[in-house]
């Protein structure tokens, strides 16, 4: 009889070492009738190491994080029995239980594989006051304390006696106002850019638009008087701004206040990445995005269709790039052995998945994107991260993109020992070529300038062609150099990048010449000084300050993407039901709002000209659906348009904002389907009262004192409560328009 894998019980267990350090155990649980033997396989796809010191089970790794735990020195583990397996694997160490999911069970040699279906989350653990010095590092600045009701409650009291008043996301360049108003029962316009964010109502307030070609192509000047609003824009793309300002300015009762405001963004580059690789998301919710960060007046979507874990768009002439690299399926081989998909990836089981953005997908976005005033820009990946591209490619022997006869020995950041191109095939640029050849194809479909190209270049592995006899026998292989030596080695290494970034550069100018490829930091050596490039700088804000300063020395084009404020998959802060992978930072809205785009990276006023704008970045490790990429993005992203329209916050402008946020816009998302994270209420005993504060003013706090979890009929907090006779309380912060909550908060009492 097979062992019923779906009787096994898992968990990760985190405790505090002796020395401080967290350590991580996979504990797995017999809840089966019978024992587990020693003839099983645990499938896994976040990367688990045993330590040094256990020998009862051993890892077999197959493919980047993918890979199993099989029995060695084991013996059965008896019904209602438990192992703790310990873990060297950092992506455990406060790695939320949501990110854990995807471990299945086979059991002798047919491979049938069984999802394991109870993945317990781990408890509250000592662990998480455990200072994380490596977060620390990174990011001097970011708040490490676990996130407790008292000290979610101090960090939101700050600022609270700040002085209310109206707020505007993202905020504007002047704004004055006589203090009146004037009633607003809906609006009477002829412009067609109003009309994408106004509703036509014909005896309503006049709007007069004019455009006035001396003002920047951005820039408006919006005039509300008691008798009409008028709007002077530099463009058609403004009038579309001032008309997501004037939705803002719109007030509960329908006034709307007397004003004048000018207005234009510090950034010409107000971008969002999408990683659709790890995991994707359709083009019907890839629009709902672009309906919300239009806005808010951000005009960059970069789409990163491929990494190690996915190709996600379809190429003509080329089925198998999205036939086998759009695949992940449990048997990633066929039955020669030959690849016909990808392993498992980031928490996913072996349930079969093929999902990819088709052509005329692709085409009707751009169009899309385009009357919104949204630039989509596709990132395609490459030299390294190419894992889905080479088995594409291996799978149908079609162009030989790696060196057969290599015997470089490399490993990725994720993992992989197999996801670089080689840089001296012809077939890596003959194969580039088609792809960006297509690309181009479905932006000349949609009528839409192909005017930006993000092009990768990013952590290639150390070592990657060293011993390629394709790279030695190049021009590009100075014989002298003996690659034992770290000297000769980066030499090698940088000349073949740089061989690299000039083929894929030509082939870009050929098919496009005034498109502007963009490429991640680490490319920036290998690159020339050109206004054809630009490139996207992610280093923490601990980060050698070096690796910028070498950017605009060269006088390349910068976008900030700064990890320890802008990767939106880090957690909101330190809490075991907070998701995401916290190796840069916890960022919290607050602190994308606070954050100095220019002074983080101590850039001079006068190479303030070389930088572009500023980008979120969501990567997808953990983003398994709609739901969560929603959780991750917002409200966060809406301080990221705050800081890409205007560089540097007000001072003690963080309660406007928060009170803007709760009063008004998380409203608006609600109207746009955006299921945004809500922040969980802080709460203190003070004088033996409890009293409770939340960080957007305006929502609603809900609490019991019964044992229950508050729902949307729970008391409604207005007033410190009284604990006499309560042994605790939960409360949870609820959204104004519709039924839904944040985690929940437990209080426990010693008062009688």
């Amino acid at each position: 009889m097979p062992f019923p894998g779906k009787d096994l019980e898992l968990q990760i267990i985190e405790r505090p070492g002796d020395s401080g350090e967290t350590l991580a155990y996979l504990r797995i649980t017999n809840r089966a009738s019978v024992p587990l033997k020693n003839n099983w396989r645990l499938y896994f796809s976040l990367g688990l190491e045993p330590t040094l010191s256990e020998h009862r089970v051993r890892q077999v790794t197959i493919d980047g994080r993918y890979g199993y735990l099989e029995p060695d020195d084991w013996a059965p583990l008896p019904p209602d029995s438990s192992i703790e397996i310990p873990i060297n694997n950092w992506l455990l160490n406060r790695m939320p239980a949501r990110a854990r999911q995807g471990f299945h069970f086979t059991e002798g040699d047919d491979l049938e594989e069984v999802a394991i279906p109870t993945v317990l989350p781990p408890a509250l653990l000592p662990m998480q006051s455990v200072e994380n010095t490596g977060i620390k590092d990174l990011s001097p600045s970011c708040d490490i304390e676990l996130q407790t009701p008292e000290h979610i409650w101090q960090k939101n009291q700050r600022g609270q006696s700040e002085a209310a008043g109206l707020r505007l996301i993202p905020n504007v360049k002047a704004f004055e106002t006589s203090g009146t108003s004037v009633a607003c029962s809906g609006f009477d316009f002829d412009h067609e850019e109003l009309g994408k964010v106004l509703r036509r109502q014909t005896d309503g307030l006049p709007v007069r638009v004019s455009i006035n070609s001396e003002l920047d192509v951005d820039c408006y000047k919006l005039t509300v008087t008691d008798e009409d609003i008028n709007i002077d824009a530099g463009s058609n793309r403004a009038v579309f701004y001032s008309a997501h300002t004037l939705r803002q300015l719109i007030q509960a009762d329908g006034s709307l206040p007397t004003c004048s405001i000018e207005d234009k963004p510090d950034f010409d580059h107000r971008g969002l990445f999408l990683d659709l690789a790890r995991h994707f998301q359709p083009a019907e919710e890839i629009k709902r995005i672009i309906r919300v960060i239009t806005a808010y007046k951000m005009n960059r979507l970069q789409l990163g269709i491929s990494n190690d874990e996915g190709w996600r768009l379809q190429i003509p002439g080329l089925p198998e790039m999205t036939e086998t690299g759009a695949r992940r399926t449990f048997h990633a081989n066929d039955q020669d052995g030959n690849p016909c998909g990808l392993y498992p990836a980031w928490g996913d089981g072996p349930e079969e998945q093929h999902e990819y953005l088709t052509t005329e997908e692709f085409t009707e976005l751009l169009t899309f994107a385009a009357t919104h005033h949204v630039e989509i820009v596709v990132e395609f990946n490459l030299p390294a991260h190419a894992n889905a591209l080479i088995r594409a490619m291996a799978g149908s022997g079609r162009f030989r993109v790696v060196d057969p006869l290599d015997e470089s020995v490399h490993r990725s950041a994720q993992g992989y020992t197999n996801n670089v191109v080689n840089v001296c095939m012809p077939d890596t640029y003959v194969l580039s070529a088609k792809i960006l050849t297509a690309i181009h194809d479905c932006y000349k479909t949609a009528a839409v300038p192909f005017k930006h190209v993000h092009l990768g270049g990013d952590e290639v592995p150390e070592g990657a062609w060293l011993h390629s006899p394709a790279c030695r026998n190049s021009e590009c292989w100075d014989s002298s150099w003996d690659v034992s030596r770290e000297e000769d080695r980066k030499a090698a290494e940088a000349t073949l990048l740089r061989h690299y970034a000039g083929e894929i550069l030509t082939i870009v100018k050929e098919l496009s010449p005034k498109t502007q490829a963009g490429f991640w930091h680490e490319m920036s050596p290998a690159l020339p000084a050109t206004d054809n490039i630009y490139i996207t700088g992610w280093a923490t804000e601990g980060a050698d300050h070096e690796l910028i300063t070498d950017v605009l020395a060269r006088d390349q084009q910068l976008v900030i993407a700064n990890a320890s404020f802008l990767y939106l998959d880090m957690p909101y802060g330190l809490h075991v039901e907070e998701p995401g992978l916290p190796w840069a930072a916890y960022i919290d809205t607050q602190r994308i709002h606070d954050f100095d785009p220019l002074a983080c990276w101590q850039i001079p006023d006068g190479e303030r000209p070389l930088v572009k704008g500023i980008q979120a970045q969501l990567w997808s490790e953990t983003v398994t659906g709609p739901q969560m990429m929603d959780y991750y993005l917002f409200p966060r992203l809406l301080a990221v348009a705050d800081r890409a329209w205007q560089i540097r916050a007000e001072t003690k402008a963080w309660m406007k904002f928060a009170q803007a946020l709760g009063g008004r816009e998380l409203s608006y998302l609600d109207s746009l389907g955006v299921e945004y994270r809500l922040p969980p209420p802080g709460a203190k005993v003070i004088d033996g009262k409890l009293h409770a504060n939340v960080a957007f003013p305006g929502l609603v706090i809900r609490y019991t004192k019964d044992g229950t979890d508050p729902d949307a009929n729970a008391e409604i907090y207005l007033v410190p409560l009284e604990l006499t006779n309560i042994e605790e309380i939960r409360m949870a912060t609820f959204s104004k328009t519709r039924d839904t909550s944040s985690r929940i908060i437990t209080i426990s009492t010693d008062t009688p």
